[in-house]
């Protein structure tokens, strides 16, 4: 057996993405229903509307808002969406769900946004380490994908 210890993680042709290419900069905060519920669990809707009402919703300028309610309260659909109509001319982003659930409707909404015409042009940029050149200039030629320098994406050395 050798004494040569080789990293293969190194010399595979794995694709690594840095995802915070993707995150979008801003505030989150996470919106709690249940600060407007009767003892955090009963929505009595009239004093509900009220509460909203005097709410200064200004606070949550320019910031992506995860509304939810950590209590075990059921509440009808349309409270939520009655906060969102509050939220809506100050926060970038209203989601219904924990941050969690926010930081996934971000990313996939980045990533749903990259204008790609092929594989090839999605990686160009977005992967350090990663260089698309074309090869010959032809139409429908395939690109030279070139991952950490040292070899294309079919394994060549080319």
């Amino acid at each position: 057996m050798s004494d040569t210890i080789i990293n293969r993680v190194a010399e595979s042709t794995l694709m690594t993405f840095d995802l915070e290419k993707f995150y979008q900069i801003g505030t989150r905060k996470a919106l709690d229903l249940s600060q407007w519920l009767d003892q955090g669990v009963i929505l009595r809707e009239k004093d509900f509307r009220t509460k909203l009402k005097e709410h200064d919703w200004s606070v949550y300028q320019d910031q992506f808002i995860a509304i939810d309610c950590v209590t075990d309260a059921v509440l009808p659909a349309w409270a939520s969406l009655l906060v969102t109509t509050y939220l809506q001319p100050f926060a970038r982003k209203v989601v219904k769900g924990t941050l969690a659930d926010l930081e996934i409707q971000l990313f996939s909404e980045e990533i749903q946004n990259i204008p790609v015409s092929s594989f090839e042009n999605a990686l160009q940029g977005r992967m350090a380490g990663v260089n698309v050149a074309e090869s010959t200039g032809e139409p429908g030629a395939s690109p030279q994908i070139t991952i950490r320098g040292t070899g294309s994406i079919h394994g060549n050395a080319s």
